[in-house]
Order: C-alpha cells, then structure tokens, then sequence
C-alpha cells in the first residue's frame, strides 16, 4: 500500500513537471504584478507593451523574448539582476520572487506560447530597442571610466554581418559616461563591445552619445578608419 502511495504521488509529480506552462493563468499575472505599471493598459515604457494583445510584438528576433532560449531573452535576464544594477527589471520596489523568474524561464523555453491553447507564439520583431535596456547609464557596474559585469544577453536583430576589423577606442553613453572597449560587430540595435577583461557587452546604439553613434554608423558601413 505505501508503495503504491509513493508511485501514484510520483506520477502526479512528473505530470505536473512535464505539463507545459500556461501563458493566461500562468505568466500573464506575473506580467501584470512585476510590470504591468510600466508596460501595460496604455503604459509601455521603452515602447514596450507586454499586455495579452501586444507581447507578441516582444517575442522572436530582435525583441526582449527568445522562444526557447533564456539566456538572449531580456525579459527574463533582467529579472535576474541585483537591485542596485541600472538595468534590473522592475527598477523599484520589491525583486520578482525565484520561482516566478523560473517559472518564465520555463515558459521561454518551450517556446513563449501564448493563450491557454498552447498555440506557438508568433514572431515579432521590436522598432525599438528592448525595454531592459533602457535607462541612462552606460552599465549597471560602471565606476568613472571603467565598466565591468557579466557578459549581457539580449534579444538579437537580424543585422547586417561585420564590414570591419575589430574597431578598439573609448565608447561614450548619453549620460557622459565612458569605456575603453574594441567594438566587434553590430547585432541590429546593439553594438557588441568586447572589454579589456574579454567580456561581451551587447550595449543599445541609441543609448550611445551622438559622437559614438557617428562612429558605430561608420564601422557598420565601413567607412572607419582604423584605430590609431
């Protein structure tokens, strides 16, 4: 009798872990809790809306969910910052809880399925820049001239392909802010900035002060010259 118990208690275990997550009953509420004040019901924030009818617009290439892949989608790796980083998401009041951050992990990996139907997500591509983003420093560990943390992911455009050799020098943000850095590629919206520790920083073009953005224009249209 207590083995039976044990199996019928394991089973319901396994079908509840295998069961896929649910976007309406699931997902949605977290959404709304932890940021519905800046990206829902008119608000949207970075031009992000993540009410029912507009997420789609947020999920594919070039948006802040990557069906199936975690580490690129914004939405989910902003949740996971501390605190005091720039970039976490929500940037005030309480943190998300752990288990609803794997709860959307999971979601995104088996796909970013909308609606209680489990029918695939459709792809959206963002106009602008993914709403984790945004903000006015150049990095959430940035001190004077320096700029350190872990390697950034983000929601990757498709972009056109390198033109140019490795392009090394100090990179500018709005807010003055400056970093020695080689960039390496253009992804879409993004410049990849490799720094002088070898991290990746995956940084908004839009967010780059207008000097650098001239630079980043003519690294990706190859028209500049090499670093002296």
């Amino acid at each position: 009798m207590k083995s039976a118990i044990i199996l019928f208690l394991f089973t319901i275990s396994t079908i509840a872990c295998l069961q896929a997550v649910d976007f309406d009953s699931e997902i949605h509420p977290i959404l709304k809790s932890r940021c519905g004040k800046c990206h829902m019901e008119g608000e949207a924030k970075g031009k992000v809306a993540l009410d029912k009818d507009m997420i789609s617009k947020q999920i594919g290439d070039g948006g802040s969910i990557i069906p199936g892949d975690v580490k690129k989608s914004d939405l989910h790796w902003t949740m996971t910052l501390s605190p005091d980083d720039d970039l976490a998401m929500p940037p005030k009041g309480k943190r998300v809880p752990k288990e609803e951050i794997d709860l959307i992990a999971k979601w995104i990996e088996e796909g970013a399925k909308l609606g209680g139907g489990g029918a695939p997500a459709p792809t959206g591509a963002m106009d602008s820049m993914s709403d984790s983003m945004t903000g006015d420093s150049m990095a959430p560990s940035m001190s004077g001239d320096t700029m350190g943390g872990d390697t950034m992911s983000g929601g990757a455009m498709a972009g056109a392909p390198p033109v140019q050799k490795p392009w090394k020098g100090v990179f500018k943000n709005n807010k003055g802010m400056q970093v020695p850095a080689t960039l390496t590629r253009i992804d879409g919206d993004r410049a990849i900035l490799k720094l002088p520790d070898g991290k990746e920083y995956r940084y908004p073009i839009a967010m780059f002060a207008s000097e650098t953005q001239d630079i980043v224009k003519q690294f990706q249209a190859g028209t500049l010259a090499p670093a002296e």
